[in-house]
């Protein structure tokens, strides 16, 4: 597999609509979770994006610590 395969398999940056679908949550949910709950969002002006790596470290961080 080529480089240039490989970067359109594994996606840099997902949309809001690509977060929503991966987390199972409709626009209203989702935006409470980044308000209010700190989801990680990219933002440059109209622009927004969610960066799969962040969003994984974000919900590991919220996951119950086992003993």
């Amino acid at each position: 597999m080529t480089e240039q395969t490989q970067l359109s398999v594994q996606t840099l940056l997902w949309t809001v609509e690509q977060a929503m679908k991966e987390l199972q949550v409709g626009r209203s949910k989702f935006y409470r979770l980044v308000n209010h709950e700190g989801l990680p969002l990219i933002r440059s002006g109209r622009w927004v994006r969610v960066s799969p790596d962040a969003l994984r470290r974000w919900i590991e961080e919220r996951l119950p610590k086992s003993a």
